[in-house]
Parts: structure tokens; sequence; C-alpha cells
């Protein structure tokens, strides 16, 4: 009730509130001298003190609240309702991550004189992406649906285009953690045992992910993923999703090797990309090479020299932009780039809609004043 009193569509009437002080001001005013009578000794007349003659100002003063509240309901008090209408212009982000055996390599040095691995790089820099983080300079991508999809020998869409990000990460860094145990227990079994033909059949025959690289096949499960997302919308049920918008769609490749895996090629994982309107920007990830270990073997032997031309060709053909990440700040650096060629916008119409509320004051004004006329016609009333 107070804001509708602060919000007033004829606030100047509030004067009207001293006129009863103002009349009374102006009465005494002109009738300055009354007539009395002069005596000698007032002890001569008997004293009248009684609970009616001791509150007698009582009418008046529920004259007076009634008047104020009928002012206040004359200066039309009223409450705002206001209501937001957000849209957000989103963008449709697949991210295609490598996680094949050789993503495991340690040869990524840090600026703080650490070397981690290319799975541990990846890891920390999608996150900060993904969440942002003001020392890396990255905004985070709160308000863009992002999937996740890995490949190796074979492709897993590991998660559909989503707003829940924290889902999208945990299963990013569950997926390579058990990646990671997998490749170590069967380098624990390489160790013990003496028969490496033995071991190399296990590996075949368990047909584990990491033992290949599909770079293409998932460029193509990934664009059909960002395909997806306008029947995902359409269904969207809730207020806040009723807003939002794809604004672009995009797809971030990141592998660090050759495609040796995929039944397709490139030229056709690009014409998919092309034709869902998918733009790509792809990261070929070479570390410093050095000398794998055993395991390392079934991956492809000793660190050389990638062909890098497909990736280029990906990214410039559906108007992206390929990259090349030596370490963690180069991986960040183009993430920022990214993050600075894809922005996501908000806009927020507020409109604000008025109802009157003088209706209580009025009936309490007339419950005040019918008080006064009934209490002044009975207990205080006056005679001649």
């Amino acid at each position: 009730m107070i804001s509708s009193l602060l919000d007033s569509s004829r606030p100047w009437l509030a004067l009207l509130i001293i006129l009863p002080g103002a009349l009374l001001l102006i009465k005494r005013f002109l009738n300055f001298k009354k007539p009395a009578l002069v005596y000698s000794d007032i002890r001569s007349i008997p004293s009248i003190n009684s609970f009616r003659t001791n509150t007698l100002f009582i009418p008046k003063i529920l004259f007076f609240i009634a008047w104020c509240l009928l002012v206040i309901a004359l200066i039309g008090p009223r409450e705002g309702h206001e209501e937001s209408n957000i849209t957000t212009q989103g963008i449709a982000i697949s991210m295609v991550m490598d996680i094949s055996g050789s993503m495991k390599e340690i040869d990524m040095p840090t600026h703080d004189g650490k070397v981690i691995s290319r799975y541990e790089m990846i890891q920390n820099v999608f996150t900060d992406f993904v969440r942002g983080n003001k020392e890396s300079d990255l905004s985070g991508r709160s308000n863009d649906m992002i999937s996740l999809t890995v490949f190796g020998k074979y492709v897993d869409d590991l998660c559909p285009l989503t707003l829940d990000h924290s889902f999208l990460l945990d299963m990013m860094n569950n997926t390579i953690e058990g990646v990671k145990a997998d490749m170590a227990n069967f380098e624990n079994l390489q160790r013990q045992s003496n028969n490496n033909t033995r071991i190399q059949q296990m590996i075949q025959k368990k047909n584990p992910i990491w033992l290949g690289t599909a770079v293409f096949e998932g460029v193509a499960l990934g664009a059909d993923i960002v395909r997806q997302v306008d029947d995902k919308l359409k269904n969207a049920k809730t207020k806040e999703s009723s807003n939002y918008t794809i604004k672009s769609k995009i797809m971030i490749v990141l592998t660090d090797g050759e495609d040796n895996s995929s039944e397709i090629g490139a030229e056709e994982a690009i014409a998919v990309a092309k034709e869902l309107g998918v733009k790509i920007y792809s990261i070929a990830v070479h570390g410093k090479p050095v000398k794998r270990d055993v395991l390392g073997f079934f991956m492809g032997g000793t660190g050389k020299e990638y062909d890098d031309a497909p990736l280029q060709k990906m990214a410039e053909e559906t108007g992206g932009k390929f990259y090349k990440a030596s370490d963690p700040d180069s991986l960040i650096k183009i993430y920022r780039d990214i993050n600075k060629l894809e922005k996501s916008e908000i806009s927020k119409q507020v409109t604000m809609e008025f109802s009157p509320t003088h209706r209580p004051w009025i009936l309490a004004g007339l419950i005040f004043l019918m008080c006064g006329v009934i209490l002044n016609s009975t207990y205080y009333r006056i005679l001649p």
C-alpha cells in the first residue's frame, strides 16, 4: 500500500489534506473577538469533568481522518506491475573432442614450468571456456546450448545440446578418466606379460575407443547433433526457453592426429556440415614429439609431423577458422578468439502496467466518516 502512495496519478491533490486546518485558522482569525460574560469569581460555577467532556474532540479527529483517506483516494494511488520479456540469442556449440590414446601424451608445458598431458589440457581449458575464467579472459558460455561428441576409433555422442553445463563437463571428465584408467590397465598387463601378441589380441577384441582416430565421422555426427536444436526449441515448454533463439551454429573440433578410422572422407564430412549450416572451428593439438612407451606402439609409434590440411579445409569451406595449439596458453588464446567471434546476445524489454488501488482508501474514509457522524449525533451531541 505504501508503494501505491508513492506512485499516484494526481499527486498534487495531496495538498487538500491541509485544507481543514487552513479553514480552521481562517475561522479563528475572523472570529478572534467572541462574546463573553465577565465573572468576578468563577468558583461559583460548578466544575463539569467527565469522560464525555474530555473526549469531545473524537468526532473531529474521525472527520479529519476520513478527509485524509478520501483525499488519498482522490490523488489516484496505483500499483505498478513490471513485466520483463527476456530474449536470449545463444550459440549452438557442438564440441567434437579427440580422446584417442595419443592424447595421454605428456608434452604440454604450462606457464608455471609443469608439463601436463593433452587430456588434462583440454579438460582444464574447455572447462574455463564453458564456465568462464577471469584470469584467462574467458567470459563463459552460460547462454549457449553445448553438446559433446567424442571420437577415437569410433564416435560417441556423450551429451546432447544442453544448457546444463555442469552435466556436460561431468560427462567429459568421467569419460576421459575412464579412458585413462582403461589404458592404464592394459599398460599393467603389458608389463606383467611377456606375450605381446596375446595382449594385442586382447586389445583388438575389446576394440577400445582410444585405439584409433575417426575425425571425419566425429564431424558428421557433431553436425547432426546441432541440427536437432531447432526441434528442441520447438518442443520447449518452459517460459524461459520459449524466448530462447539460436543465433548461429558452430562446431569446435579438437584433435591431435590424422584420421585413420573413419568410413567417410573429409569431403563427406564437410558436405554434411555445410548442408546443416554448421561453421567449423578446427584445432590441431601438437606438442613436442617424445618417445612413446610400449602401449603407444599400438597407437601409431613415435611422434611425427601431422597432415593438418583436412582440418584446415573443413574450417575454410564452412566459414570457420583453423588453429594450432602446442600448449595450454595457446589453446586458451584460441578459445578466447572463438569466444570473441561467436557472441551470445540478451535483450530485455520491460513494460509497466498500473492498476488503481483507490477503493480501499474510499471504503476506509467512509467508515471513519460514518463513525464520526454517528458519534456526533448521539453520544457527543451538543444541544443549542
